[in-house]
């Protein structure tokens, strides 16, 4: 089995606009507002009915696609794994470690509620640092949440140059 850490690309908001609170707070959070508390929803079928509920006029596809970043982020995010932060308007990200799992929060910010707790060890890697094979272009094209296996580390990712 496979152990090695994921790279997560998680964004802190459309625009960014969510970025310093996060940075600041040790977090990542992804938006989902009409989405409730995610803790119970231990297997993607009962995911997918809390996201049929909350937006029951939508295109299944945009629902299938909530489903996947939803689940991605309540199930699979693992303390130990790497989070990269896309900052909007520079071209550099943030990286951290996830240090604990899903927290559903209605007290931290009024459009996120939906938490990991992050140990953001550098907000100035430059974008060109990182090396395609963990954060490809396409990754940055993805809305709020995407992975990555992380195989060979760029160097700037590197265990002792991060952690």
């Amino acid at each position: 089995m496979d152990d090695a850490p994921t790279a997560w690309l998680i964004r802190a908001g459309k625009h960014g606009e969510h970025e310093e609170f996060v940075l600041e707070n040790g977090l990542a959070g992804i938006d989902f507002r009409p989405v409730p508390d995610l803790t119970e929803a231990t297997d993607q079928d009962r995911l997918r009915q809390i996201v049929r509920e909350a937006y029951p006029d939508d295109p299944d596809a945009k629902r299938w696609k909530v489903t996947g970043q939803l689940w991605a982020f309540r199930s699979e995010v693992k303390p130990g794994d790497l989070v990269i932060l896309p900052l909007k308007g520079r071209p550099q990200v943030a990286l951290g470690i996830a240090t604990r799992g899903y927290e559903y929060r209605r007290d931290l910010d009024s459009h996120m509620r939906h938490w990991i707790a992050v140990d953001w060890k550098r907000t100035d890697v430059p974008r060109t640092a990182i090396g395609e094979d963990l954060l490809p272009r396409s990754m940055l094209a993805e809305p709020s949440i995407g992975s990555r296996k992380r195989r060979r580390a760029a160097p700037a990712t590197s265990s002792r140059d991060w952690r």
